[in-house]
């Protein structure tokens, strides 16, 4: 079943998407900071190091809130800065709306492409 946002319902979506941009971000940087933990310890203290299952386990909940967002629809942009495609009424995402990080509200997909 495809998810239909009109653009009430798309603004009501703020919140969880600050949420989950949030949480995405914190273990995003986490994961740098353990995989260059990693890279500075020799190789038999790398084998046992418990970095590697903490590494895992934010890998494994970035992966988890992206597929939350998927689960309502939306589309995750991985390029530039964190933006979240909503679907519009249609449910197709062309015809949708956009959420950057930081902002406060929505805006329709049509205005990223006329720019």
């Amino acid at each position: 079943m495809k998810k239909a946002y009109d653009a009430e319902s798309a603004v009501r979506l703020v919140p969880f998407l600050e949420a989950a941009h949030r949480e995405i971000r914190e273990r995003a940087d986490q994961v740098r900071r353990l995989e260059n933990r990693i890279r500075l310890l020799s190789e038999a203290e790398s084998a046992f190091s418990p970095a590697h299952a903490s590494l895992a386990t934010h890998r494994r909940e970035i992966r988890e809130a992206k597929r939350e967002l998927r689960r309502l629809g939306c589309e995750v942009e991985e390029l530039g800065p964190f933006q979240v495609l909503i679907p519009g009424a249609d449910g197709r995402l062309e015809n949708g709306f956009a959420w950057t990080a930081g902002d406060s509200s929505v805006r329709p997909v049509e205005a990223d492409t006329a720019a």
